[in-house]
This record gives C-alpha cells, structure tokens and sequence, in this order.
C-alpha cells in the first residue's frame, strides 16, 4: 500500500523509513518486543542456577528494560524535550551493554539448568 501525505507519496520500502507516523509505529512496535524478550528471558532464568554475576546481569537487564521504555514514554509525552530524548538514546546504549554482559557471562561455563531440589 502506498501512502499518501501532503507533499506526495511514499513507496513501500520509504514508508517504513520516511513516514513519521509509520516510524513511531514501528519504534514503539521494536520498544515492546524488545521488553517481551527481556520478560522471556528473565522469567526463563529463574529456575535456572546462573553464576551470581549472570544472575545480576539479567535482573540488571530486566530493570533497564523497564527504564528505558518509561523513559521513550515520558519522552513522547513531554513532546520530546532534547535532554530526555537524550537520556533515551544513552539509555539504549546501557541496555545493549547489559545484554552483551549477559552473553558474556553465560558463555562462561556450562549452566545447570535446573535448581537442585
């Protein structure tokens, strides 16, 4: 489908990319599968006996992933004031680094999978 606006058309592929509703739409669509992921990772990990260091990088992960999607709401609601726009964006940096850390920490060494009961 094309989509028309005032100064002409967009094509599909310049929709995705140019179309600020589309592009909010989409940024808010990668904003709640990202913390769905999170969710399924953290609710995956708790019968899991991690390393304490993992076990602290995915509560970290958990809770960034919170902050940040408050922090891409508050930022729309304040229409967009720079320094919370700003605190988003480093806020996007924090969250890849606690998922890298993740990663890195449970590619230590194997993981017992479950609790010993």
């Amino acid at each position: 489908a094309v989509v028309s606006t005032q100064s002409g058309h967009y094509g599909r592929g310049k929709n995705f990319f140019e179309n600020t509703t589309t592009v909010q739409f989409d940024h808010r669509f990668l904003g709640h599968s990202l913390l769905l992921g999170i969710c399924a990772v953290w609710i995956m990990s708790r019968p899991l006996v991690l390393p304490s260091r993992a076990g602290v990088a995915v509560h970290a992960l958990m809770g960034m992933g919170w902050v940040q999607v408050g922090l891409g709401v508050s930022t729309l609601l304040l229409h967009v004031p720079t320094w919370l726009a700003a605190t988003h964006q480093q806020g996007s940096l924090v969250l890849l680094t606690l998922a890298a850390w993740l990663h890195h920490e449970l590619g230590k060494k194997r993981i017992k999978l479950f609790k010993k009961s």
